[in-house]
């Protein structure tokens, strides 16, 4: 799938997206501060990154993408209503899917690479 064609398919309004942002910023936040008091400590314990870089990606990712990974597996969007909306169309929602796993890989592969950062070299 190409980028415009991705472009005009979201399921999230903007205020899902600011919440999106806030998950990420937290998950950076606790990425450093999990980095800062691991780097003498055991290596086991700087496996730990993985979750919080998990988070980082999971947050902001949705939020460039404007595509929330759980409503994209549901088929439903949230425009800012009070409640979810399902989506009818088929193809777009699969068009929204296809996004969701790309935002999984980027995700996972973030997290995967920064963990092996800070155990090697923390």
């Amino acid at each position: 799938m190409t980028e415009e064609e991705t472009a005009c398919v979201r399921n999230l309004g903007p205020k899902q997206i600011r919440r999106r942002k806030i998950i990420g910023t937290t998950g950076l936040i606790l990425t450093l501060l999990t980095c800062y008091f691991n780097r003498n400590s055991s290596p086991v314990y700087k496996l730990l990154t993985f979750f919080p870089l998990l988070m980082t990606g999971i947050g902001f990712f949705q939020a460039n993408a404007k595509v929330c990974v759980v409503f994209a597996a549901n088929g439903v969007q949230n425009m800012d209503t009070q409640k979810n909306e399902r989506i009818r169309d088929d193809a777009i929602k699969e068009k929204l899917r296809q996004v969701a796993r790309s935002i999984w890989i980027k995700t996972i592969t973030l997290s995967v690479v920064g963990t092996f950062v800070a155990y090697k070299f923390l």
